[in-house]
């Protein structure tokens, strides 16, 4: 649940990101930003778990 709970945090960040860059009004830059940083807390999250185990 606190996985989850970080994840989602990390997610959210990134929709404001997305906000906040969404006055360049490229697509392409916007949905690279929100992956790039969706990925990096995905990865931050599996070390986690990883260490934790």
């Amino acid at each position: 649940l606190l996985f989850l709970c970080q994840w989602l945090d990390y997610f959210l960040s990134g929709i404001l990101l997305g906000f906040i860059y969404k006055k360049y009004k490229n697509i392409w830059i916007n949905v690279s930003i929100h992956g790039t940083w969706n990925l990096i807390g995905a990865g931050m999250i599996l070390t986690k778990i990883m260490l934790t185990k």
